[in-house]
């Protein structure tokens, strides 16, 4: 089975889906913002854990998993949680875990989770660029002003 880590407006995993029934291929699509009505369970039972996830009424088995596409992962929607401390530690558990689900993975992904991270890194791409030689504006960046509490600016850029 392959698993679709995405989101659910994500169009063009939308596009793989319909590929993937056209080719008659078993797969699993997992959209993260909705892991917070999820239910993840595992049993550790020798070198490899029984680790499944219930969501939408359908269970995965994670073990089942022979390829696996991240594409766009979006943090749980945990908006019911009115307390700003409590979704914050909640969407912290959920992050954990995905993580912990992209670990184990392993070498399952076709494109690797911390690979996809370095490879969305701007300021990585342009300094390793020229590094290499490659030429380059000065002003290829851009900067943003984060406003606190809607009145003056925190000082910080980007």
């Amino acid at each position: 089975m392959i698993l679709l880590v995405t989101n659910r407006r994500d169009v063009t995993s939308d596009h793989v889906v319909l590929e993937l029934r056209r080719r008659g291929q078993l797969y699993a699509r997992l959209n993260t913002e909705d892991l917070a009505s999820a239910r993840s369970s595992w049993r550790l039972a020798g070198a490899d854990p029984d680790w499944t996830i219930a969501t939408d009424g359908r269970t995965l088995d994670l073990n089942a998993v022979a390829a696996a596409y991240l594409r766009r992962p979006l943090p749980p929607d945990l908006a019911e949680l009115a307390d700003l401390g409590e979704r914050r530690y909640a969407t912290g558990e959920w992050v954990a875990l995905l993580e912990a689900l992209y670990a184990h993975l392993g070498d399952r992904w076709l494109n690797p989770p911390a690979a996809m991270s370095s490879a969305e890194d701007k300021l990585r791409q342009l300094t390793l660029a020229s590094r290499l030689g490659c030429p380059s504006s000065d002003d290829l960046g851009h900067s943003a002003v984060f406003r606190s509490g809607g009145s003056g600016s925190s000082g910080v850029r980007g």
